[in-house]
Parts: C-alpha cells; structure tokens; sequence
C-alpha cells in the first residue's frame, strides 16, 4: 500500500514591480481631457510545471513596502459623451445639451408581465381593428385542467 503524500504548499507570489496606470477621459460635449492614475503592484507567481510564470496584478493598499522598480503603463483615451464638469447641478438632468436631444425611452403603459400587445387583424372590407383579447381563466378552470 502506498502512503499518501501531502501535496506541496503553492508558492507564494513574488512582487516584481509597481505599476503606474494612466486613464485618460476625453470629454464629447466639452473636449475636456481627465487624467487619473491606479497604482498597482505586479506579482509573478512562479509556474509550477517550468513553463510561463503566472503575473498577478493587485490593486496597492496603503503605501508602498518594497523598493521596487516603477513601470509607467497608459491605456487609450477613452471618449465619454459628457463628464462631471460639464454638468450643470443647477438644472434638472434631463436638460443637459449632450443629451437633451435624445428621445425619451419607449414606454410600458405600465403593463403587467407577461401581458401580450393585441395584434391588428384587417378585415374583408380593409378597415383594421384589434383582435379579440384571451379570455381569462377562474382559478376554477385551472385546477380542473390539473385533474
């Protein structure tokens, strides 16, 4: 019989490097570029087969504790329709010019779910009209179809 062996511990994940991450917002409505950084701390974790080694981005808590070397990373701009400085707080939301413009969401008529929109049937002489509603079921005629 052969004894059972415990596996290894996994290594613990080694930091390599502190990572600078540029984000920068372009705004549509006022052409305003935002800049904002993430500091992020690169861990390799190392492979356990002798291939590849696993890289492990985690977000830097607090200050620094390593004497690392400092990589600088800027993603694209990213275009956003309006920003937080071209918002007027002083006026309802609504009236914004970058979207004042646009139309209104489609409404529910406050249906209820699962209801159905009747369809259009035309008749012989071209002249349209909704189609008859479903009757409604009692409570009765359900539980009879159960039997």
């Amino acid at each position: 019989m052969h004894p059972l062996r415990t596996p290894e511990p996994l290594p613990a994940s080694q930091p390599v490097a502190y990572v600078v991450l540029r984000t920068t917002l372009h705004c549509a409505h006022c052409s305003t570029l935002h800049e904002s950084c993430q500091i992020l701390l690169r861990c390799e974790l190392p492979s356990r087969t002798g291939l590849a080694k696993v890289i492990q981005m985690k977000a830097l808590q607090g200050e620094p504790e390593w004497n690392l070397p400092i990589e600088r990373r800027a993603l694209e701009i990213k275009r956003i329709p309006f920003c937080h400085e071209c918002w007027d707080a002083t006026r309802p939301t609504t009236d914004h010019p970058a979207i004042a413009r646009l139309p209104l969401p489609p409404s529910q008529d406050d249906r209820l779910l699962g209801s159905h929109k009747p369809e259009v049937t035309e008749s012989a002489d071209g002249t349209s009209r909704a189609a008859q509603r479903p009757k409604l079921k009692s409570a009765d005629d359900l539980l009879a179809a159960l039997d």
